[in-house]
């Protein structure tokens, strides 16, 4: 791989482009396995008809799993927000029209969200097991109609083409509550954009007609479930007291 030409990083994987086509190229401890999952839901949300790259293959190359994918071109929603700050409400807008979209979509055979945050807020750090315990039975308490979910939906995984906007990076897809695939965004956001996450709520609350106590129910659960991934220090200690708020 190393003709091909790199364009990007994310936490978990470099990203190339040759030949008009992406190759993600995972980190290690990633898996195989785990970028087969990933491309295995982005297929299904591709033929679910969403606007999502197709997948092609994936494959082992000298013991990195690299996951290849069809290439959109264009920039980020959230480059394109950072060049015009004026039409960050227009921005914010299409892209809850776009996860309203995703949360239609409640046939598919893909992972259960209560089980993907079981796992993770059981492998949280910080927290004791009481606390653990407290968050799961919180959670399957929980009544709702399972949709699909992103699972990792921000400004920075749209990306707007010639024809419209392309949603990448499906690995945390799953089936569950749209209202927490709200939650994590607005969980994401908070970490960077306090403003953002605020507007960005606000609007997808006025917008879905849905309280804001029913999205934000799912805070202390998905932010010890975030305990789980690499986050720093101080984002470490919002989030314990994010989890331990119930």
């Amino acid at each position: 791989m190393q003709h091909i030409d790199w364009i990007a990083e994310g936490n978990s994987a470099h990203v190339y482009l040759d030949d008009n086509k992406i190759y993600k190229r995972f980190k290690p401890p990633i898996s195989l396995d785990t970028a087969r999952h990933e491309a295995k839901k982005q297929q299904l949300a591709h033929a679910a008809g969403l606007p999502v790259p197709d997948v092609y293959e994936v494959f082992d190359a000298e013991g990195y799993a690299v996951l290849v994918m069809e290439y959109v071109p264009g920039l980020s929603i959230g480059q394109l927000a950072l060049r015009e700050p004026g039409r960050l409400a227009e921005y914010i807008d299409r892209s809850i029209q776009l996860q309203l979209a995703i949360h239609q979509i409640v046939h598919i055979e893909i992972e259960s969200m209560v089980e993907r945050l079981h796992s993770q807020i059981k492998r949280a750090p910080r927290l004791n097991e009481y606390e653990k315990n407290r968050l799961v039975t919180r959670m399957e308490s929980f009544q709702f109609v399972s949709r699909l979910c992103h699972g990792d939906f921000h400004l920075h995984n749209l990306i707007q083409t010639e024809t419209g906007i392309s949603i990448i990076d499906w690995m945390d897809a799953s089936l569950g509550d749209a209202q927490a695939d709200i939650c994590r965004t607005y969980l994401l956001y908070l970490e960077k954009y306090p403003e953002l996450a605020e507007s960005y709520i606000s609007r997808y609350c006025e917008k879905s007609e849905t309280s804001r106590d029913e999205v934000l129910k799912w805070l202390p659960i998905l932010a010890a479930a975030r305990l789980s991934e690499s986050v720093g220090p101080n984002y470490s200690d919002c989030l314990y007291a994010l989890s331990t708020s119930i």
